[in-house]
């Protein structure tokens, strides 16, 4: 079952997901945490790992795991037309001890 501990701050928003399962020895269970973006926001891979968010505004925002970030394409459905869009995607497996994946998003500045 998932959990999700949330902290804000004024400079974003940190969390936890707490991930766990009660499979047989030698068991697992795969998982993904998505994160859907809004398609008027521009994503692009910074050199460390993260993931740097430019909204329609200027404002920007980096989005730090404690995992490997993918991203994948997606579909956003917030209107009567059908848009694409991209997701942000954490994964990994868990067995039988609960898996803990640190995630964060940043405020970082607006031009």
């Amino acid at each position: 079952m998932p959990a999700i501990i949330f902290a804000r701050s004024a400079g974003g928003i940190a969390a936890a997901s707490s991930i766990c399962c009660c499979v047989g020895p030698g068991g697992g269970v795969s998982f993904a945490i998505r994160f859907h973006i809004h398609p008027d926001v521009r994503m692009s891979a910074s050199q460390g790992g993260d993931i740097l968010l430019k909204l329609p505004n200027g404002e920007g925002w980096r989005f730090r795991a404690q995992t490997s970030i993918a991203t994948e394409e997606s579909v956003y459905l917030g209107t009567e037309t059908l848009r694409r869009t991209e997701q942000l995607v954490l994964s990994g497996a868990v067995k039988d001890t609960p898996v803990e994946i640190g995630w964060m998003f940043e405020q970082i500045g607006r031009e």
